[in-house]
């Protein structure tokens, strides 16, 4: 699998990105994950972890074993 990763600012309330080259597939899975300020680098791990409790949800299910593997288990 081939990654992309680049730091975009937002204009309008959208993210245009430039893909590079041999990226051709007609789409894309996209996760967007905020820039941390310099002035929030230092701050003690507790507080950036409570910044985001309860923003990211993780489902019920994603510690089952996937129906693939069923057969290895």
């Amino acid at each position: 699998m081939r990654a992309y990763r680049a730091i975009i600012k937002q204009k309008n309330h959208k993210i245009i990105v430039k893909l590079p080259d041999g990226f051709n597939n007609e789409e894309y899975e996209v996760i967007l994950l905020p820039v941390i300020h310099s002035e929030e680098k230092n701050l003690k791990p507790d507080f950036l972890l409570n910044k985001y409790r309860n923003k990211i949800i993780i489902d019920k299910k994603f510690d089952e074993p996937l129906d693939e593997f069923k057969e290895y288990i």
